[in-house]
């Protein structure tokens, strides 16, 4: 018994180091600490050894050897060189690099030139480069980075030039590039960053040109571009877009022309967008905004229209105080409520009070309702809504109908009014394929159209595309039939469904020297032999 049990351990003993095999070690090259994965043949930059002197022009190479195997370097680990003071000039980075931690080189204020990322690059930690103020020239993002972490570049004030983030970049985190104040130049944001972190781009006041909110951003955040004071030109906020942080655009006085908002917003923050002071022309507030901060436009004074589209809206302190507003139209039936009084208990009117004398436009039917609502009542002018600020939209704007369908589209007005006045147009190809009487569409041919609904000056649209009813399947009256050369017998196809719309029958013989078949279906035997006879409508078929 003893023996079979010490082969029993030893048998255990044996089996621990073959599970064990993986092994990192730490190599030192060029006064740079490796973590060198042997299983996986990868290495990773752990930072500096101990025993260094000062490092001009810090290079991370492609590949390290150890034991005479290259390994290449994928990683520059957390914190890596974080704070270290005897690194000056240039930092040159090795193309298989994927990913740079958090911190990694925070601090590092003693690099000097242009900074490049590779283009294996991936990630991009929190604070990887932050404070590193001593970059001078251009910033450089490979193609392939998609996440740019909190802080990742904040404070690095000796960036400049133009500023492209490219297509493969989701996330731009809190801060990413806040404060770096020198880029002189456009700034590319990518079609695929739906993020804008808090403090993005704050204070880089040096971005020249239009900003480009790409269309698949669903929020901006708070002081996203606060002070970025060079952007010219109008802004337009995507309708994917539902928030606006508090302070997002704050003083970027260098907007001109419009500023249109997504149909999607819900919430526009606190001071959004506070003296942006050359904005002009109309501001349209869409009808799903729920929430309008304290100041949110204070200082737009060159917006000379405002259109309150929502029909449940919170709006505070201030937030329209604009000096150039001409007329103020709000569609909703029933007055928004306002909150006005401060936190210190102070009472702040909502709008200027030179805007209480303009004419303030409301449904007819609310013209009553404004006239005691708080706030709204200091309008001197409060006028029923004109016609032409009626707006009309469809419950569809396409559909598909077979030939023989029909179709109601809903007509919806804003605000709400009589739905008698709304007339039906069509436009289609070929003329008389679709009708329409009321809003109930009717396909009568295969063809396209456009039916319009119009009230006033409004009017909405949608696309009909009527599609033929085809053949789903077709049977024949025999499966077998047996002539004598030169007899006639005729087939008979039926096809399903019976409301098809081409029902014509195509038929072939596969075989015509034994047997022929004409256009109605009749047979002729012509020598001995087998024939197989199809008939075919559409894609169906029968032999």
């Amino acid at each position: 018994m003893k023996k079979t049990i010490f082969l029993i351990l030893i048998g255990l003993f044996v089996a621990i180091p073959a599970a064990l095999r993986a092994e990192t070690v730490t190599v030192d090259v060029d006064q740079i600490r490796y973590a060198v994965d042997t299983d996986a043949g990868t290495a990773e930059v752990e930072g500096l050894t101990r025993l260094y002197a000062a490092i001009t022009d810090l290079v991370i190479p492609d590949f390290i050897e150890y034991e005479t195997t290259q390994y290449p370097v994928i990683s520059i680990k957390d914190r890596a060189f974080r704070g270290e003071t005897n690194l000056h000039g240039s930092l040159t980075l090795g193309d298989n690099i994927a990913t740079i931690g958090d911190y990694a080189f925070q601090n590092c204020s003693g690099l000097t030139g242009p900074l490049t990322i590779p283009g294996n690059v991936t990630t991009i930690g929190g604070a990887a480069f932050s404070n590193c103020s001593g970059f001078t020239g251009p910033l450089t993002l490979g193609n392939n980075v998609t996440t740019i972490g909190p802080l990742a570049f904040g404070y690095c004030s000796g960036l400049t030039g133009s500023l492209t983030l490219g297509d493969n970049v989701t996330t731009i985190g809190n801060n990413a590039f806040s404060h770096c104040s020198c880029f002189t130049g456009s700034l590319t944001l990518g079609d695929n960053i739906t993020t804008i972190g808090d403090g993005a781009f704050a204070a880089c006041s040096g971005f020249t040109g239009s900003l480009i909110i790409p269309d698949n951003v669903t929020s901006i955040g708070n002081e996203a571009f606060y002070d970025c004071i060079g952007f010219t030109g109008p802004l337009s906020i995507p309708d994917n877009v539902s928030t606006i942080g508090n302070y997002a655009f704050l003083k970027c006085t260098g907007f001109a022309g419009s500023l249109t908002l997504g149909d999607n917003v819900t919430t526009i923050g606190d001071e959004a967008f506070s003296n942006c002071s050359d904005f002009t022309g109309s501001l349209v507030i869409p009808e799903r905004v729920k929430s309008i901060g304290k100041t949110a436009f204070a200082g737009c004074d060159k917006i000379t229209s405002l259109v309150i589209q929502s029909q449940n809206v919170d709006i505070y302190y201030k937030a329209f105080k604009m000096e150039g507003l001409e007329s103020v139209t709000c569609l909703a039936t029933t007055p928004p409520p306002f909150f006005y009084e401060t936190p210190f208990g102070d009472v702040e009117d909502v709008f200027s009070y030179s805007n209480y004398s303009k004419p303030l436009y409301v449904p007819a039917q609310s013209v009553d309702l404004y006239k005691t609502a708080t706030e709204w009542r200091k309008f001197t002018n409060i006028t029923p809504l004109p016609i032409s600020e009626i707006s009309i939209s469809l419950n569809k704007s396409e559909t598909k109908l077979l030939v023989g369908e029909s179709e109601t589209l809903i007509a919806t007005l804003e605000p709400e009014g009589a739905t008698d006045d709304i007339s039906w147009s069509v436009t289609a190809d070929p003329v008389d394929c679709v009708s329409v009487e009321n809003g109930k569409i009717t396909a009568h041919a295969v063809g396209s159209a456009i039916i319009t609904a119009t009230y006033g000056e409004a009017s909405a649209s949608c696309k009909v595309t009527v599609n033929p009813i085809i053949a789903t399947g077709i049977t024949l009256n025999v499966s077998d039939m047996t002539l004598l050369v030169g007899a006639t017998d005729k087939l008979t196809a039926t096809v399903v469904p019976e409301n098809v719309t081409d029902a014509t029958i195509t038929w072939t013989s596969d075989n015509e020297a034994v047997a022929t078949v004409t256009a109605d279906g009749t047979v002729t035997a012509v020598t001995v032999g087998v024939a197989n006879i199809t008939a075919t409508c559409g894609e169906a078929s029968a032999s």
